[in-house]
């Protein structure tokens, strides 16, 4: 049973959206990180092009033109579902923060890309296009996505004080390390918790009388060293 406690609507705070935005950030850039790889390194032409083809698709989703209109489709590519989701985020934060429309502005024009490029692969496959151009579309793309982690960088302290979303990312942080730079999720809660995060986490998921992630919690802080 619950302790008599204050309940918070964390889904007016933006706090779930937030994190549905920092999940298919971090699917976008693993993807991303495949197509890097496999583009330095393949040198059969079909091999590339075929490779591409998946890479592509699980970014964008289908070309279909109604499948660009309606973006919360099911099967819409992870790039499609962070513009959106950014689109709510920004909804979500106060109107005078540039921060979150920056945000919603680089993953959209980060999609727009991606599109691009998969029309790009279209036009190889009717023999219209050249896989150089392809390659830097593609690049283009990638770039674009790159350039969202600072901005991810300046939404995240906004909800220092929400502990689902610092759950989220205790939970992820050899992903985010991986995408964001060896140790990150170490310098980022340190600065954000100079005395420990600990106590934090602990007070407000007993005063929500979820105990059984405090073990959970505890060990992804040690595994951190924080």
């Amino acid at each position: 049973m619950l302790n008599n406690c204050t309940l918070y609507a964390y889904h007016h705070t933006g706090s779930l959206v937030l994190q549905f935005v920092l999940n298919d950030f971090l699917m976008a850039l693993e993807e991303a990180s495949f197509i890097e790889s496999f583009t330095r390194n393949e040198t059969d032409s079909n091999r590339f092009y075929h490779q591409l083809t998946c890479y592509l698709i699980k970014l964008a989703g289908s070309e279909q033109e109604y499948k660009r209109i309606f973006s919360w489709i099911v099967d819409a590519g992870v790039l499609t579902k962070l513009k959106t989701n950014s689109d709510l985020l920004s909804e979500k934060g106060e109107k005078s923060d540039n921060d979150y429309m920056e945000l919603h502005n680089c993953a959209h024009k980060t999609w727009l890309y991606c599109l691009n490029a998969v029309d790009q692969l279209r036009d190889v496959e009717r023999a219209q296009g050249s896989i150089t151009d392809l390659k830097e579309g593609v690049e283009k793309a990638i770039t674009s996505l790159h350039k969202l982690k600072p901005l991810i960088e300046k939404i995240i302290p906004k909800f220092a004080q929400d502990e689902n979303v610092i759950y989220f990312i205790l939970r992820h942080h050899e992903s985010f390390d991986r995408h964001m730079g060896s140790g990150w999720t170490r310098k980022l809660l340190s600065r954000l918790y100079p005395e420990g995060i600990f106590d934090f986490m602990k007070e407000r998921y007993e005063t929500r009388g979820f105990f059984e992630h405090i073990p959970r919690i505890k060990l992804k802080i040690e595994e951190l060293a924080l």
